[in-house]
């Protein structure tokens, strides 16, 4: 992650707990029954994963590093497949 004036580093529990909730975001998506849920979710899902892409943490080991990589990534793609109106879209 690349150091930005937002900035904000957390302690390793946080970081973690952090890497947890983006995995129940990203789960979260497979709950929805409809339109209406799946365009709360992604809005959701989006300002939740702007807060964190400014963490940072000093004493994380690379297996967290990788972990927090992975769950933003899979958020991100999973925000994709939801258009704006809430509609599934196909996403390669």
């Amino acid at each position: 992650m690349k150091l930005t004036a937002n900035t904000q580093y957390v302690t390793v529990a946080e970081y973690r707990s952090c890497i947890t909730l983006l995995r129940a975001y990203n789960d979260a998506l497979y709950g929805c029954c409809n339109n209406d849920e799946r365009r709360g979710w992604r809005a959701r899902a989006l300002n939740q994963l702007s807060k964190v892409t400014s963490f940072q943490c000093h004493r994380a080991k690379p297996a967290d590093f990788r972990q927090f990589k992975s769950a933003c990534q899979q958020l991100q793609h999973s925000i994709n497949s939801v258009s704006l109106e809430g509609q599934l879209i196909n996403v390669a």
